[in-house]
């Protein structure tokens, strides 16, 4: 049975996943452009999508990290292992490989995009964005999952929540982004005349 703050903690991770994956294809909508200001906005999409998955898949420490869902135990038949072998799944990738992109990742967010480190020779690498937008897109299919699978203390928001999340399913979700993505596009890359 899923607690308060399990079930708040399991609509936050889902609102961190949406905006992560909406910012990495506002990322990838912009990108290629030779303007000053959008390779600004690319480079602001880029960072907040960085930053938002690290919210979720970063370090432990992190209070909306996905490990905490498990602080008691197992969710449902789901255990904080099985998660991490889902998202290394979605991405086919093995454990060793996985924890190579997650350094990147976390490396990146925390040398160049949450911190400001002067003085240092490096220049800054987006990671794969489309790595982050999959295990997002994961993710919230994990927390549909749980959702499907639990009761809960709070019936009435557990039973709202999983309306919302059955309704936004992952192709909706990103029908509904893409029109956004295509108004970047088209001001991005304006047709000439």
């Amino acid at each position: 049975m899923l607690t308060k703050a399990q079930l708040d903690h399991l609509c936050g991770i889902e609102t961190i996943c949406q905006d992560c994956i909406r910012a990495g294809k506002y990322f990838d909508a912009v990108s290629g452009s030779r303007t000053n200001m959008w390779a600004f906005t690319r480079n602001c999409y880029g960072s907040i999508c960085i930053i938002y998955w690290c919210q979720v898949f970063g370090s432990n420490k992190e209070p909306a990290h996905y490990s905490k869902l498990f602080a008691q135990g197992t969710i449902t038949t789901m255990t904080e292992d099985t998660v991490a072998e889902r998202l290394r799944t979605c991405v086919s990738m093995t454990k060793r490989q996985y924890n190579s992109f997650h350094k990147g990742v976390t490396y990146a967010r925390n040398k160049f995009f949450a911190h400001y480190q002067y003085r240092i020779k490096d220049i800054p690498e987006f990671p794969d964005i489309d790595l982050l937008i999959s295990t997002s897109l994961e993710m919230r299919s994990i927390v549909r999952d749980i959702a499907y699978n639990e009761t809960a203390f709070d019936q009435k928001n557990l039973k709202d929540f999983v309306a919302a999340v059955s309704y936004h399913t992952n192709a909706r979700y990103l029908s509904e982004v893409e029109s956004g993505v295509e108004s970047l596009r088209h001001s991005a890359f304006p047709k000439k005349r």
